[in-house]
């Protein structure tokens, strides 16, 4: 599975936190389609994995996505803008 950095799931429970009332039940999904990664608001689905942080889930995982992403850490860079998440090889 791939691993989350302790700074990335910061910024992804600020994310929730921060997330209009309407998507406040969402959490944001990391999946795999044929058009490449994506990253967008979902909730979990049979077979996905569920990252937590402060026993809330932060980052759900497609299954298929996850074990692809095996050998990765999803982490965080700033720049001037923004943080930015990343996948980083381990």
């Amino acid at each position: 599975m791939i691993a989350v950095s302790e700074k990335a799931k910061e910024v992804l429970l600020d994310w929730k936190q921060s997330a209009p009332a309407t998507e406040v039940n969402l959490t944001l999904r990391l999946a795999l389609s044929p058009a490449g990664w994506e990253v967008h608001p979902d909730t979990p689905r049979a077979g996905d994995v569920v990252v937590e942080y402060q026993e809330t889930p932060v980052l759900i995982i497609q299954e298929r996505a996850s074990g692809l992403l095996r050998e990765f850490t999803l982490d965080c860079r700033e720049t001037v803008e923004r943080t930015r998440l990343v996948l980083v090889a381990n």
